[in-house]
């Protein structure tokens, strides 16, 4: 069972806490059974642990705990359609206002290619280590024309927002996108 001390006591809390300010990094403090179950309720977080976990205390539980390629695929499918349905309401609330939909098409392009890529790691695929390449080869994979992506492979975060026209245009065609990645998804293919 979890333990119920405070959490100064716990040999693992300075660790945590450091981890959080210093580096922003979300620990994941589950018991044996929570894990299980977060395997089917969280794939794609139990996956990247198995791939890339970093023990900060105790046991990690992680050997003999499988995730099914249809959780993951539903979580996956949920995840580009919950960002979907995010970002039309927020063009919606926000009146079109352009820096509004550029701050959440940019917010939502980096978890929408770390969801695509763990969907390509699932299926075994040789997964590029940049961003573009990973949207890239998600679109080749899902079988997506190339041209549909590519507007979408090289914006960054730190990129000056187009104007107003363009902005309108690249939310309108990443909100279709993410709709055909959802439907895409649904039908099985990826």
């Amino acid at each position: 069972s979890f333990p119920t001390r405070r959490s100064s006591d716990l040999p693992l809390s300075p660790a945590i806490t450091r981890a959080l300010r210093e580096s922003r990094v979300i620990p994941f403090v589950v018991t044996p059974e929570d894990l299980r179950t977060s395997a089917r309720l969280f794939p794609g977080k139990v996956l990247d642990m198995q791939a890339s976990h970093r023990v900060l205390w105790g046991d990690v539980h992680l050997d003999g705990i499988a995730v099914a390629p249809e959780d993951l695929r539903l979580r996956a499918r949920q995840e580009i359609k919950n960002t979907e349905l995010r970002l039309r309401l927020r063009a919606v609330e926000r009146s079109g206002d352009p820096d509004a939909l550029w701050r959440g098409l940019m917010a939502s392009l980096p978890k929408v290619a770390v969801t695509l890529e763990t969907l390509l790691r699932l299926d075994d695929v040789a997964v590029p280590t940049d961003r573009p390449g990973v949207l890239r080869l998600a679109a080749k994979e899902l079988e997506i024309p190339a041209e549909r992506m590519e507007p979408f492979t090289g914006l960054r975060r730190v990129d000056r927002r187009p104007e107003d026209e363009e902005v309108s245009r690249l939310y309108a065609a990443y909100l279709d996108l993410l709709s055909d990645i959802s439907r895409r998804l649904e039908g099985g293919a990826g």
